[in-house]
């Protein structure tokens, strides 16, 4: 039996017991929302300030224009991504209103919804949420959320945006009979910065981790998107995140740095090599200086000093890429050879990275993410029951029934401490699972796919000879991440030897 099964009995058991308990009133409808809750799919949200480029970075997740992308702040709805495949192709988005009815419309419809027009607030603030059903394997388990977004500081519906995001996510103070639907709110959270630190980003993920019962920030990852704003925060990205990660450590698991623009809109061998021989008749100087400056100056009809003709310039533009990303992916093709460029926009992007940590941290773990949750949202139940202001001694039990319910409620309690260490020693490996994936680089190929296999619980068989490699490199490696990813893998070789 698994950490999920183990955890769906004894809730279960537990359920039954406050059923017939004094604590029935006051428990029994949490208890049996929680329950119902590990039944449902993974809700992973993706939040953030508006126009942080939430939706640019699950349409390059999911590797289609789902979520709408605006200039301009997009509507306040909920978009959810699960999987499955919608009864009408013309009318493929399922539309909820707050009355509970609801609508198929289709995509054009959609993508007119956005904007601060009368007509566009009129249509959509009776929406509550947009459902997309999509073949995707890695939503089996788990259901993608876009959120509208948190701070909105233009625009009518600003405030519409916020109420709807905390609203959503459970931070929102609501009637208690809304608070214990626990299976309303989102089990784990992509949270996108912007270029600049708010005191917000930290007020949000605390509020989001007291909604949870959960102090583990496991569930919680930044993605410090947008990157290629400026050159300066491309060359200094990983040292930007590395800065934002020291003031958000107790809070995100994780900062990665991202440029959805440079992966959504990638080049091609031929676009590449059409841009190169375009820019090699231009200076690196009048490069920077003229015609990559800014997108209004790169159409200008004459340049001083560059012998490019306009059609030519919007010839090896690509449709619809933003310009910053363009003129990142034009300096490093004008730098490097033709793959190395590929690699490197690909690298600066951070997206296959990023997908990475997504499948290993939440794809892959939906269903211990709705475990841990469950387990320790009903021991701060038992833990209130066990201090609890309401005397069983008014109730009509013995004192010989309460003594046995004492008992029983004891022995679950142990059983979930139990799976909680677990669930805990298995995120520890989690977590360098993801400082493997942010460090390739410190790993020969060879470590790093059996590192990938070992810490991510794939490998079941134990190797003397493994063990003694990590014992030797954690005893001797210079490098602190390597180090404490030795005695990670050492340790989870000893765990296998004594399974």
């Amino acid at each position: 039996m698994d950490i999920f099964e183990e955890t769906q009995e004894l809730i279960s058991s537990f359920q039954n017991l406050v059923s017939a308990s004094p604590f029935k009133d006051r428990y029994y409808a949490s208890v049996a929302s929680i329950f119902e809750s590990l039944k449902q799919p993974c809700r992973l949200a993706i939040t953030g300030r508006v126009k942080s480029g939430k939706s640019s970075l699950i349409n390059v997740l999911l590797g289609e224009d789902y979520a709408v992308v605006g200039t301009t702040e997009t509507t306040a709805t909920i978009n959810i991504f699960k999987y499955g495949t919608a009864p009408y192709p013309d009318t493929p988005i399922l539309c909820e209103f707050l009355d509970g009815t609801q609508k198929w419309i289709s995509k054009d419809k959609l993508d007119n919804l956005q904007g601060f027009s009368e007509q566009v607030i009129s249509e959509i603030e009776n929406i509550k949420q947009l459902t997309y059903f999509i073949k995707d394997e890695r939503l089996k388990n788990t259901i993608l959320i876009d959120t509208p977004g948190i701070d909105a500081v233009v625009g009518d519906d600003g405030e519409a945006h916020q109420i709807q995001t905390e609203s959503f996510l459970g931070l929102r103070s609501r009637h208690e009979k809304e608070t214990i639907e626990l299976s309303n709110n989102a089990d784990a959270v992509i949270l996108l910065l912007g270029d600049v630190a708010h005191e917000s980003d930290i007020d949000f993920i605390t509020g989001f981790l007291s909604n949870r019962g959960n102090t583990s920030c496991l569930n919680t990852i930044a993605v410090m998107s947008q990157i290629d704003l400026t050159d300066e925060r491309v060359q200094n990205r990983h040292n930007l995140a590395k800065e934002r990660y020291k003031h958000l450590s107790s809070y995100v698991n994780s900062v990665l740095p991202i440029s959805a623009g440079l992966k959504r809109y990638s080049l091609t061998e031929h676009q590449a090599h059409k841009i190169k021989e375009v820019l090699s008749s231009v200076s690196r100087e009048a490069l920077d200086a003229l015609l990559l400056r800014s997108a209004k100056m790169y159409f200008l009809p004459n340049l001083p000093g560059i012998n490019i003709a306009l059609e030519t310039r919007r010839e090896i533009y690509p449709l619809g890429m933003p310009f910053r990303c363009f003129a990142v992916a034009c300096k490093i093709i004008y730098d490097y050879d033709i793959p190395q460029a590929l690699k490197l926009i690909d690298d600066i992007s951070g997206i296959t990275t990023l997908q990475e940590t997504i499948n290993v941290q939440f794809f892959e773990r939906s269903k211990e993410i709705k475990s841990e949750i469950a387990i320790k949202q009903i021991l701060n139940i038992i833990w209130d029951i066990l201090n609890c202001d309401i005397p069983i001694s008014k109730s009509n039990l013995t004192d010989s029934d309460i003594e046995q319910l004492s008992k029983r409620f004891y022995n679950i309690q142990i059983s979930l401490e139990e799976l909680s260490q677990i669930t805990e020693n298995t995120n520890k490996y989690f977590q360098g699972l993801i400082t493997i994936l942010e460090n390739k680089a410190l790993f020969t190929n060879e470590e790093f796919d059996e590192l990938h296999i070992l810490l991510g619980d794939k490998l079941e068989q134990f190797d003397d000879k493994r063990l003694s490699y990590w014992f030797t490199e954690k005893n001797n490696s210079s490098n602190d991440i390597r180090k404490n990813i030795a005695q990670l893998a050492y340790s989870k070789y000893t765990d296998l030897a004594f399974k």
